[in-house]
């Protein structure tokens, strides 16, 4: 059961080979799997060792004297395998993938290796009908990611330092979204920055992943990061993304540790012209991600956000507006955005799609409901963050009611017919969805679990 578990485990974070193509389940939902299945593996695991340990591990010709052979069972080469396992698994723990994500990616492969080889050594025959298949699918869609990624031009066309932990790219790409993949508001794509060689000492470093006695020096452009697209315009191929530095640990004490924050920083030195913007490198894979209920079928979308979590609902929120524009989305068709956060900045990096709406007729107009919460935390004025949102959004202290919020929306129509889509923090999501479950509205919860 372990070894089934396993071949499971190294399929299901596939991106575009097995998973995506074969099932059309999108990778940011097969991640969830990945993180079930990885789990399971490593019960049987540790049921087997203690079975092994329980009945004794030497028996009739299998010893811990006996020779190496790949004919046979071999019992030590098992004991490297279950102290890579292991290590993999504690290094996949939630605070140390979160706050350490290269190392934990860095690592994450290379215990994988190691304890499949080392399966292999310790039971060939049974180990290898479902390790190699599931590689051979790894490695074919190691080649597709590589080549969309790094064979594809992609250039940041414009950026905005919004604030000290918030910079907005515009990033263009070439072929983007490409004819194997399909883009819908919501999507997102794997981005990494890079600088010249000389740069890297201040700007975009290279992280040394490893043990202390045999370090590795990893260059920031092998570190591809999930990032949202917030807004993508089809005619330009534009894709605006907003990067937020993530208040992880500090090792080095200077607040850079962690990839979103090098990327601040080098934005910044480009402002203040310590660096030019063709000398940050990006490379952009995807888009990928698969929206659960489709927007197009609902009489009223309600778009749940907290923080830096209204990437996604921006971009469906600016595809309703041209949407209702156009003509293409059904008449009568509704949508409000619930969003909580800390920053007025932010409420004004997003000012543009409280534009756009204004700038629609009356009868449009009135089709959408924009609710802004500020939060006790926010650091400066709310009149500030008011002045960004213009008249067409409402603007309040402290956490949403969505209980209110999703009672309201279904007395409006029928219940089957609301999509309620939530990203932010746990705690947010958690209130948003189950006050949409309660009620028997469609949910769609984006799942980031990187």
């Amino acid at each position: 059961m372990a070894l089934r578990c396993l071949c499971l485990a190294v399929l299901s974070p596939s991106r575009n080979a097995a998973i995506p193509q074969l099932f059309g389940i999108p990778m940011d939902r097969a991640m969830k799997h990945h993180k079930r299945i990885g789990r399971l593996f490593y019960a049987f695991v540790c049921l087997h060792v203690v079975c092994m340990l329980a009945g004794g591990t030497e028996k009739g010709p299998v010893t811990w004297s006996k020779q190496f052979n790949l004919n046979e069972h071999n019992l030590w080469p098992g004991v490297v395998a279950f102290a890579a396992w292991t290590g993999q698994y504690v290094t996949s723990l939630p605070w140390f993938r979160r706050h350490h994500f290269e190392h934990f990616y860095f690592l994450h492969l290379n215990f994988m290796f190691v304890g499949n080889m080392f399966t292999i050594f310790h039971n060939r025959w049974r180990a290898v009908v479902w390790v190699i298949p599931a590689f051979a699918f790894f490695w074919l869609d190691f080649g597709v990611r590589w080549y969309t990624k790094m064979c594809k031009k992609a250039s940041i066309v414009e950026y905005e330092i919004v604030d000290e932990n918030l910079v907005k790219l515009v990033v263009r790409r070439e072929g983007f979204p490409g004819a194997a993949f399909d883009f819908h508001p919501g999507s997102y794509i794997w981005l990494s920055v890079d600088v010249p060689a000389d740069k890297r000492s201040e700007y975009m470093r290279d992280d040394i992943i490893g043990p202390p006695a045999f370090p590795v020096n990893v260059p920031s452009w092998v570190w591809f990061h999930p990032i949202t697209v917030s807004s993508f315009d089809p005619e330009t191929s534009h894709l605006t993304l907003f990067i937020k530095r993530f208040a992880g640990a500090d090792l080095r004490g200077d607040g850079l540790d962690e990839w979103s924050g090098q990327l601040v920083h080098t934005m910044k030195a480009v402002r203040d012209a310590k660096m030019k913007l063709v000398d940050v490198r990006v490379h952009v894979g995807g888009p990928h991600g698969n929206l659960q209920v489709d927007p197009a079928l609902c009489d009223h979308v309600v778009l749940c956000a907290g923080g830096i979590g209204v990437t996604p609902m921006a971009a469906i929120l600016e595809d309703r507006v041209r949407g209702a524009k156009s003509g293409a989305i059904k008449s009568g068709s509704k949508t409000t955005l619930v969003w909580t956060t800390r920053s007025p900045a932010e409420v004004a990096a997003f000012s543009y799609l409280f534009a756009a709406i204004a700038e629609l007729d009356e009868k449009t107009r009135s089709l959408f409901d924009v609710r802004i919460h500020l939060t006790g935390g926010a650091k400066a004025d709310p009149e500030t963050a008011t002045r960004s949102a213009n008249s067409v959004v409402t603007m309040a202290t402290g956490r949403p009611d969505f209980d209110a919020v999703v009672a309201g929306c279904v007395a409006e129509g029928k219940a089957n017919k609301v999509g309620v889509y939530v990203c932010g923090p746990e705690a947010l999501s958690d209130a948003a969805e189950a006050a949409a479950l309660r009620r028997g509205c469609l949910v769609h919860r984006e799942t980031f679990e990187f």
